[in-house]
């Protein structure tokens, strides 16, 4: 089949695989559509990315580690991701996203394979730091991509796609384990299930996602009609001059402040998607695999929650106001879970984990939006650069996680992470507060 490179006529919906890249901002129907690859791809990347949950307690069982000896192989793991995510954020936006989203997952599926394999910790730890630094590296390229193909009236609801494919690859990792564990007990199969999945990721987004070329990346689209009535852009975007036009976000200090938000956040974030099954079964009791199956109330609740942040972000237009107050409400929910005692029944659990849920689906869309819109504003080609600025914040708080963790747990209990947690999440509130954009709405569109 010969590969164009000129605009694709708006005729047939899957004429568009016959193109390199689109030339045009994509149809309705076409923007879904390349969406929910996006939403897949990420989904299969997070399931990689949570799949050691539910199994962490079986690998220090079989190789006699403790709490503290995992915590550091995953501050490495944690360190060496920042630096991937700076690579991959800063070459999508000179080379296009595709790429680099599906030849470092290629990569990962022999990771798997061989961590399977793999007949000491030590080889296991290795092939663990290799495949999380690949995942991670993906963060600032999809990012990017959501908001290449999001108009800023509906950027906030495009993100709460991208935040759904954050929660079903948590729902669907430790659903998996919930459900093989009892079959294949152990570790070991989690990546042979994981090595399938992500294979299967690869041969979906290398045929059916194509990118926007750099002249449409290089647009911002107040919304959908206007990007449609534009035609092929006809200027030329030179690398060097995206480069040069890109990094001229690494200069506006309110873009690193309002990244700063995404330090704490991701600490919070990665406690519940990593150790959170297993604070239920040290604290509580709960088995694993009931454990397992109690941390996916938090994801259920989750999905319907960050679809109406994102809702209510756009129909608004506001971003910073209901990010900061999904940030308080779940800190105060970490607190409440703090206060907790071991014997808790498991439907108070789920209660307070549920709301939880609920209002930490109102943080990261209308975050994301705010982060696109500040970053669009300095340089089009820069969007990749600033999400991978947050990654690496993002790593900074996977570090603290990774180092205090295990120190405040084997210390203080699990009770005082739950507590340091809910005042993450105020600080997220904080950071958001140096962002662009107004708090309410302003009172010419009230009247208007």
């Amino acid at each position: 089949m010969t590969v164009k490179n000129e605009s694709p006529p708006r005729k047939g919906f899957w004429t568009y695989l016959s193109y390199k890249e689109l030339d045009q901002y994509p149809t309705p129907g076409l923007r879904l559509w390349l969406m929910l690859i996006l939403v897949f791809a990420w989904t299969v990347e997070q399931f990689e990315k949570a799949k050691m949950a539910p199994v962490l307690s079986y690998i220090m069982e079989d190789f006699d580690v403790s709490l503290t000896t995992w915590g550091v192989v995953a501050t490495i793991a944690t360190i060496l991701s920042a630096l991937s995510v700076y690579i991959f954020g800063y070459f999508s936006d000179l080379y296009g996203r595709k790429k680099l989203m599906i030849w470092p997952m290629f990569i990962y599926v022999f990771l798997a394979i061989l961590t399977v394999m793999a007949q000491n910790f030590m080889t296991v730890a290795v092939f663990y730091v290799l495949g999380l630094v690949i995942i991670s590296g993906l963060y600032p390229v999809v990012a990017a991509a959501f908001r290449d193909v999001s108009p800023r009236s509906g950027r906030a609801i495009s993100y709460s796609w991208l935040s759904l494919a954050f929660v079903l690859g948590s729902l669907t990792s430790n659903g998996a384990a919930s459900m093989t564990i009892p079959i294949w007990p152990g570790w070991r199969p989690q990546y042979w299930i994981a090595a399938g999945v992500a294979l299967i990721m690869v041969i979906i987004v290398g045929f059916l996602y194509k990118d926007l070329s750099e002249k449409v990346r290089g647009k911002v689209y107040k919304d959908q009609t206007e990007g449609l009535k534009s035609e092929t852009v006809k200027q030329e975007v030179s690398v060097e001059e995206a480069k040069k036009s890109g990094n001229l976000i690494y200069k506006d200090w309110r873009i690193w402040f309002l990244n700063m938000a995404l330090l704490f956040w991701g600490c919070v974030y990665a406690s519940i998607m990593a150790y959170v099954p297993l604070y239920f079964t040290q604290f509580f009791g709960i088995e694993p695999a009931r454990a397992a199956s109690l941390t996916n109330v938090f994801w259920f609740v989750a999905i319907f929650s960050i679809f109406f942040g994102g809702w209510l972000s756009d129909k608004l237009q506001l971003r910073k106001i209901v990010s900061a107050l999904g940030a308080i409400g779940t800190g105060a929910m970490l607190i409440i879970l703090s206060v907790l005692p071991a014997n808790t029944s498991e439907t108070i659990l789920i209660l307070i984990w549920g709301l939880s849920g609920i209002t930490m689906g109102f943080i990261y869309p209308a975050w994301c939006a705010l982060l696109s819109e500040n970053a669009e504003s300095i340089s089009s080609f820069g969007v990749g650069r600033a999400f991978a600025i947050s990654g690496i914040f993002s790593a900074v708080g996977g570090v603290f996680l990774n180092l205090g963790l295990p120190v405040i747990v084997e210390n203080w209990g699990w009770s005082a992470w739950m507590l340091t947690s809910g005042f993450c999440c105020f600080a997220v509130a904080l950071f958001v507060s140096f962002g662009r954009g107004p708090w309410f709405i302003p009172k010419q569109n009230k009247s208007s």
